[in-house]
């Protein structure tokens, strides 16, 4: 279940650090178990993907003792940021759970400040 997040703005050259709290259609938590992932992208004002993350590459789960565990943490470097020009941005959380099911559950506008 895609949500809108509010618009976000952060400095080139800081580090990012954005939770997404992810969730079915009905409302359950949505299960990033063992054999889940999750993929975000930052694209620019013309689409173009400028920054992607996977889980276990810039995406950790947080809730190691919840049923299911369900919120992950979006980090990105001072390096990473730093490559990119101001303006504005739209970001992209993509969720699937260990069964197959893909689902977009965040989306949303970032500021990059100089």
């Amino acid at each position: 279940m895609a949500a809108l997040h509010e618009p976000l703005a952060f400095y080139a050259g800081d580090s990012w650090e954005i939770e997404v709290a992810c969730h079915y259609a009905d409302g359950a938590p949505f299960n990033l178990g063992a054999g889940a992932a999750v993929e975000w992208s930052l694209s620019d004002a013309k689409g173009n993907v400028v920054v992607s993350m996977s889980l276990g590459a810039g995406i950790a789960v947080l809730d190691g003792a919840a049923t299911p565990p369900h919120r992950c943490l979006i980090t990105l470097s001072p390096e990473q940021s730093a490559a990119l020009a101001a303006g504005e941005y739209r970001d992209r959380t993509v969720a699937t759970d260990p069964a197959g099911l893909v689902s977009t559950q965040a989306v949303g506008a970032i500021r990059v400040k100089k």
